[in-house]
């Protein structure tokens, strides 16, 4: 079982500057039974031809070019190949400490788990910010139908640093309907599926945060829009566990402020339907905000002044920032 292939599904746009050492990382792995699948998404700029000359190096290393679909587009077509018993996936300009996918497959050999998660570093150029959950190993011998709230929070919702049984995700496809959202989808599809998961709290991923990557410029409607369907599509899919259901119902309301306080930052005359939106639903669930124990005082302050008082709301946050 410690020789199986583990497939690693990377997709590639336009990140010349980066590409080399996320390969290098990926290459210089302790485990070498490894299946890297490099999905050239209609790149403009030298990516692709960096990872042809990459598997002119090594052949272990499958390229794959493609029109522009987008980063589920593009899982999806690495998903459809992958030849792997274990499926990991990173992004083309993040990198991997070298014992990484040696210690997410140890994890789940150890637990007999369908997934293994580890810690993240979030970085810039000046901080580095660690991400890992929980403080202690921790392995849940269920899926999603008996999660408590306590495991739901551990799942970090990207893809990058988790090692999936290959047989769990095989019928599995990312929505490209969702530009913001789609890897906690994904996540979900696969916590309905598991018999368990196991959460180590070793550090091994390095997610790289450019202040000009599109995720940090100012949101369009459709992707402000793209993270609450994604939480409505979730509710839908764990209606019949009242647990998860109310879980992610609260995490809808969350996401109401956080997609309220870009409306204002961003502010366009083309984010009013957006905003009406928003207000409308939490108008229609005024009771819900004021006994929602799940919230904070402060959450349901919030959301009120969102759905009574958008002016009000507009005017706090101004000067909130102005004084940050």
């Amino acid at each position: 079982m410690i020789s199986s292939l583990i497939s690693i599904i990377i997709p590639v746009y336009n990140v010349e500057q980066y590409l080399p050492k996320c390969l290098d990382s990926i290459l210089a792995q302790t485990y070498k039974n490894l299946e890297i699948i490099l999905v050239n998404d209609g790149s403009q700029d030298n990516s692709g031809k960096i990872c042809d000359d990459y598997a002119k190096k090594d052949t272990r290393i499958k390229v794959i070019h493609q029109k522009n679909g987008g980063v589920a587009a593009a899982r999806n077509m690495g998903l459809s190949i992958a030849n792997g018993e274990w499926i990991g996936f990173l992004d083309s300009d993040d990198w991997i400490e070298q014992d990484m996918f040696e210690y997410l497959l140890n994890l789940t050999l150890k637990y007999d788990a369908d997934v293994a998660q580890c810690g993240i570093f979030f970085e810039d150029n000046i901080n580095i910010k660690e991400i890992q959950y929980p403080k202690k190993e921790y392995f849940a011998p269920y899926g999603i139908e008996k999660f408590t709230n306590s495991d739901m929070q551990l799942i970090i919702n990207s893809v990058c640093n988790k090692l999936y049984r290959a047989d769990i995700i095989r019928d599995i496809r990312y929505d490209t309907n969702y530009p913001i959202g789609e890897d906690l989808l994904f996540n979900i599809e696969v916590m309905l599926k598991i018999n368990g998961i196991v959460f180590g709290i070793l550090r091994k991923y390095h997610y790289i945060y450019y202040k000009d990557s599109t995720s940090h410029l100012a949101p369009t409607l459709k992707k402000l829009e793209s993270n609450n369907k994604v939480l409505e599509k979730i509710c839908n899919l764990v209606k019949d566990n009242a647990r998860a259901k109310r879980y992610f119902e609260i995490e809808q309301l969350k996401d109401y402020m956080d997609m309220s306080s870009k409306i204002v930052r961003f502010y366009r005359k083309y984010f009013e339907p957006c905003k009406k939106d928003i207000q409308k639903r939490l108008r229609n669930e005024t009771k819900e905000l004021l006994t929602a124990r799940e919230l904070t005082i402060v959450e349901r302050m919030k959301l009120m002044l969102i759905a009574w008082f958008w002016s009000i709301y507009k005017i706090l946050l101004c000067i909130i920032w102005k004084f940050k």
